[in-house]
């Protein structure tokens, strides 16, 4: 009996001595790696509404597409490919970024106004 009380209390002092052990580890983080070494850009579906009073072309790497007024249009884009305007306007000349494509835009509408 003295034996199972002594191996008893030995192992809660032990276990209480190694109860402070995990708190002061590092936590890890698990980052997946395919992520990271994709040979493929990722691609997002959006879409481009023409609120405004202005006819759009814009450029989208190497497609140009025209944006009547009120018209909207679904593009999937790889992420990274800059929207630029393509004509001048009023508001807009040639070349201006209207926008970057982001995985946060991913089935998503952009409202284009003046």
């Amino acid at each position: 009996m003295k034996l199972k009380i002594a191996f008893a209390a030995s192992l809660i002092a032990f276990s209480l001595d190694l109860s402070y052990v995990p708190l002061s580890q590092a936590q890890s983080i698990v980052v997946p790696v395919h992520a990271f070494f994709s040979k493929t850009p990722r691609k997002v579906k959006f879409g481009l509404i023409n609120r405004s009073g202005e006819l759009f072309e814009l450029k989208m790497g190497g497609q140009i597409i025209t944006l009547n007024v009120g018209q909207s249009v679904q593009v999937n884009l790889p992420v990274g490919t800059q929207i630029l305007f393509n004509n001048s306007t009023e508001h807009h000349k040639v070349g201006d970024l209207l926008i970057q494509v982001v995985d946060t835009y991913r089935d998503a509408n952009v409202v284009l106004h003046n």
